[in-house]
């Protein structure tokens, strides 16, 4: 085992240990009371951006509910390389946001993304009202006519409440930029709050909860309806029906090297449990691997989101050793043998716990070996399958199959016709699968 593989454990359980998380706390706490300092947190806004529309509309409640104030910033062209495949990004956004709005009762019903001339008016009307104390109310008309398509309404608006010249649009949103990336991020809709980022809707739940343990909240504030996708949502419909109900399979596509498809893994097969679901693991090879760079900040982001979600859900997450290159081959390559034995399950959750829970080396035999024994499979056939590349094939067709779907990251999930992608939205394929539920026993009835 190299030097790097040695210490990427023990950097990763640092970085991601909650004592250096609660030291960072400690010290934010102390700079608010030593200088008095008001709690603020920074609101990156993107009006073409559809998360930003839908948490733009929690945050006038969070401003109610807790004791914060919320500085928005406004952006519009973000670094290209933190975002690949930005036309299937628009319009899975687009999509995503509207499941978004009905779970979390918001308002995003459109189809089509508004038109560059009304982005560009709206974002010079939002740059000009960024400091004033009607922000959140002016957004929400701004947000209406653009993506309403109401060129007429967005001229009036601009005309009320004016808006910043074309000259000085420029300088004004590369400050916002710089003053995004300079903080460790690349998204818009998102909060930064004392040292840490909370990206879009779903990761509010993680801000609140943290308002609260430091006594920011008011007085009778129900947490859950900031924490609704990490509550249980099969409703009244017994498990048992759900059960014996013919359900479509569910395809999950799946890498060693995501983090996200560890904590999915986990979370679908107590799903499996629940719903008595066939589940159909399809891995594909990392981002890195089919030419689709991370760069340093992602990467950084990623592993300490993964692991609050992963302390949500209950899952151990920290220490961690990259799998990447000979360590996926290796194990895409098991994956066949795996498969065979009819032991897909127990060898994935051995593997996946071993590289992101405990530090092992994939790339190295014995660390190799004690997961695939522990697993309850054969080493020595299993070795031989290390280097076998009868799963390249098999990779490509999950990678095109992905494609079709209109996805290209991972964890992402097919259910009949739903096709989502992301860990935080298996709340929608449980969704689904209780409003199957629902309709087979309204259908029972009928006929009755």
């Amino acid at each position: 085992m190299s030097l790097q593989k040695k210490l990427q454990p023990v950097l990763s359980s640092l970085l991601t240990s909650d004592r250096l998380k609660n030291t960072k706390r400690y010290y934010h706490r102390v700079l608010h009371k030593l200088f008095n300092l008001p709690h603020g947190a920074d609101f990156y806004f993107r009006v073409d951006d559809p998360y930003s529309v839908l948490i733009m509309q929690m945050l006038p409640s969070i401003q109610r509910d807790f004791h914060i104030r919320v500085r928005p910033r406004i952006v519009l062209e973000l670094p290209e390389e933190m975002h690949p495949g930005p036309e299937k990004l628009e319009q899975l956004s687009i999509r995503d946001a509207r499941e978004l709005a009905r779970f979390y009762r918001l308002t995003f019903g459109y189809k089509k993304p508004p038109t560059k001339k009304s982005i560009g008016l709206a974002t010079q009307v939002l740059l000009k009202n960024a400091h004033s104390s009607q922000f959140f109310k002016i957004a929400d008309s701004v947000v209406r006519a653009t993506w309403g398509h109401d060129d007429n309404r967005l001229d009036k608006l601009s005309k009320i409440h004016g808006h910043v010249k074309e000259t000085d649009t420029p300088k004004l949103l590369e400050e916002n930029l710089v003053h995004l990336v300079s903080n460790g991020h690349y998204l818009s809709g998102t909060l930064h709050y004392d040292g840490e980022w909370y990206c879009g809707v779903d990761r509010i739940a993680h801000l609140t909860q943290r308002l609260a343990e430091q006594h920011l909240a008011n007085r009778n504030v129900a947490l859950s309806i900031y924490q609704k996708a990490y509550l249980d949502l099969h409703r009244s419909a017994p498990v048992k029906k759900l059960q014996e109900m013919e359900k479509p399979a569910l395809d999950f596509y799946f890498s060693f090297r995501s983090p996200y498809s560890y904590l999915a893994l986990q979370r679908v097969y107590r799903l499996q449990h629940r719903y008595n679901l066939t589940v159909n693991i399809k891995p594909v090879l990392p981002m890195v691997m089919r030419g689709l760079p991370i760069p340093q900040d992602k990467r950084r982001y990623i592993l300490l989101d993964t692991k609050r979600e992963a302390d949500m859900h209950h899952i151990p997450f920290g220490k961690v050793c990259d799998p990447l290159s000979e360590g996926v081959e290796r194990a895409m390559g098991i994956f066949m043998y795996a498969m065979g034995e009819g032991k897909t399950r127990e060898y994935l959750l051995s593997i996946t716990r071993g590289v992101w829970a405990e530090g092992r080396d994939i790339s190295d035999d014995k660390d190799m070996q004690l997961l695939i024994e522990r697993a309850d499979l054969d080493w020595d056939i299993a070795s031989q399958y290390m280097y076998d590349e009868a799963w390249q094939p098999m990779a490509e067709q999950n990678r095109a199959d992905l494609n079709r779907l209109g996805l290209w990251g991972v964890p992402s999930f097919q259910f009949g016709d739903l096709a989502i992608w992301g860990q935080d939205r298996l709340w929608l394929l449980e969704q689904k699968i209780c409003d199957l539920a629902d309709e087979s026993q309204a259908a029972k009835q009928a006929t009755a």
